[in-house]
C-alpha cells in the first residue's frame, strides 16, 4: 500500500489518490502527459494505457460528485464519545477524514465494549488510559493511521451540572479550580466552545442529555454546522438532525412532534418555559425523551450511518453554499429544518418530519433562543434572521420548489 500518485483536476484542486482512497477514484478518468490519451482509473499505478505515460491532469465530470480532497482537509469536532460517536467517528476515519478532535470526561466500562466498536480488547490495551478518548484514538488510528486525533479528556459545562457543582455566574476560577470542582480532567465552557469552532469545519453532537446538547448548540449553531443523532430510551426509534449556521432551524428547536400550548398571553405554557431554564436552551420533547437512554447495537449503527451521511454532505457542499451567497448547493442538501426518525427494527416507519419555525400568538417564533433571538442580536443580517423577519417558515433548501427569499 505505498503507491501515491499525486495531481490535480481540471479545476486545479490537488488529489493524492493512494491504494487505501483508490475506490473513490475508480471509473475516473486521468489524461496523459506523454499522448493526452485518457484512461480510466481501475488501479495504482495510474498509467496510461496507450503509451505507458505517467498522468497530467484528473478530468472532472458532471457526475464526479464524490470530494475526496475535502473528506481528507477536513477537521471534525466530536462531542460524546459513546456507541453513537464511536459510529460517527468510525465511519468519519474510513471514509479519511484527516483531522478529528474528540471530547469526552468518561471512562470505558465493560458494558461499552458490546456497544462501541471502537472499544475493545486491542484498542484498550494500545490507548494511553482507559479514557474513552484515548480507547477511541487508539482504536482509530488502527483504522486509519493517517488521521490526526486530538483527544482531550473534556466535558461541556451545561447549566444543569453547573447548579449541582455550584458554578454559576463569573465564577472566577482558573480552570484547573474549575475542572477540581466539577470533577473533570478539562472543562470547557462557552469561550471554549467558540474557540474549537474557529478551529473546524464541522460538528458531531453525540452527547446523552438534552443539557450538554442545548450548550453546545448555543454557543456552535451561529459559528459552524453541527450533525446531531439520539435514540429513544427503548432503541426503537432513532433520530438525526442538522443545523447549518444562521441559515437553518437548531438542533433543539422542536419539531412538528413537539406539543407546545399557549397560555392565555400567547406566551409558551410553563412547561416549555421550565425545560428552557433547566436545559439553558430547548423544549423539545423528542430530545427530553433521548436524555440518557440505554444503548443498543442496532439502533447506534443505523444512527451512526445516517449521521455519517449527513456529514459527508456538509462537508463537500457547505463551503459552496455559502461561496454562491446561500443559494445553491453543489451536490444533495442535507436534512433542511427536519429531523430523520427511524425504527431500526421497523424501517418502513421512517419518516422525516418538519423543523420549520412555529410563532406564538402575536407572531414571534417559538424555538430555542440561539435559533433567532441570538442571531437577531448578534448576525441580524443572517439568512435565517431574514427569513423569519418577512414571515417565512425559515431559508428556502436549495432545489426546492419554495420561492428565493427576496423572489
Amino acid at each position: 500500500m505505498t503507491d501515491i500518485t499525486e495531481l490535480e483536476d481540471s479545476r486545479g484542486v490537488a488529489h493524492k489518490i493512494t491504494s487505501r482512497n483508490l475506490r473513490a477514484y475508480k471509473g475516473r478518468e486521468f489524461a496523459c502527459g506523454e499522448c493526452s490519451e485518457l484512461t480510466e482509473i481501475n488501479d495504482l499505478p495510474l498509467i496510461c494505457h496507450r503509451c505507458g505515460g505517467a498522468p497530467i491532469e484528473l478530468l472532472v465530470r458532471p457526475t464526479d460528485w464524490w470530494n475526496q480532497p475535502a473528506l481528507e482537509g477536513a477537521h471534525v469536532l466530536v462531542i460524546g464519545c459513546g456507541a453513537v460517536g464511536n459510529e460517527a467517528v468510525k465511519g468519519l476515519v474510513m471514509l479519511g477524514v484527516g483531522r478529528l478532535t474528540l471530547i469526552d470526561f468518561d471512562r470505558v466500562e465493560a458494558h461499552n465494549l458490546s456497544r462501541a466498536v471502537l472499544f475493545n480488547h486491542a484498542s484498550m490495551a494500545a490507548a494511553d488510559s482507559d479514557f474513552k478518548v484515548d480507547v477511541m484514538k487508539a482504536g482509530a488510528l488502527a483504522l486509519n493511521p493517517n488521521v490526526q486525533i486530538d483527544a482531550r479528556k473534556a466535558g461541556v459545562l451545561d447549566s444543569i451540572t453547573a447548579r449541582k457543582r455550584g458554578v454559576e455566574g463569573e465564577h472566577g476560577m482558573t480552570k484547573e479550580e474549575l475542572a477540581k470542582r466539577v470533577g473533570w480532567p478539562e472543562v470547557l465552557e462557552a469561550e471554549d466552545l467558540r474557540l474549537l469552532a474557529s478551529e473546524v469545519d464541522l460538528c458531531i453532537v453525540a452527547t446523552d442529555g438534552v443539557a450538554p446538547k442545548a450548550m453546545a448548540s448555543m454557543h456552535l449553531y451561529p459559528l459552524i454546522p453541527m450533525v446531531q443523532g439520539a435514540m429513544n430510551s427503548s432503541g426503537s426509534t432513532v433520530a438525526v438532525r442538522v443545523s447549518l449556521p444562521q441559515v437553518t432551524s437548531c438542533i433543539m428547536c422542536p419539531s412538528e412532534l413537539d406539543a407546545i400550548g399557549l397560555d392565555s398571553s400567547g406566551l409558551p405554557t410553563p412547561y416549555i418555559r421550565e425545560i428552557r431554564r433547566a436545559t439553558g436552551m430547548g423544549g423539545c420533547d423528542a430530545f427530553i425523551e433521548a436524555a440518557g437512554a440505554a444503548s443498543f447495537t442496532d439502533a447506534t449503527s443505523m444512527v451512526g450511518a445516517a449521521m455519517l451521511g449527513q456529514a459527508v454532505l456538509i462537508l463537500m457542499g457547505w463551503p459552496s453554499y455559502v461561496s454562491s451567497g446561500h443559494t445553491k448547493w453543489p451536490i444533495t442538501a442535507p436534512l433542511w429544518d427536519e429531523v430523520l426518525s427511524m425504527a431500526p427494527r421497523n424501517p418502513g416507519v421512517t419518516s422525516i418530519f418538519s423543523t420549520a419555525v412555529r410563532r406564538d400568538g402575536i407572531g414571534n417564533p417559538i424555538c430555542a433562543m440561539q435559533c433567532y433571538d441570538n442571531l437577531w442580536m448578534n448576525f441580524p443580517d443572517a439568512p435565517r434572521v431574514l427569513a423569519l423577519d418577512s414571515g417565512e417558515s425559515g431559508v428556502p433548501k436549495p432545489g426546492s420548489t419554495r420561492r428565493p427569499l427576496g423572489a
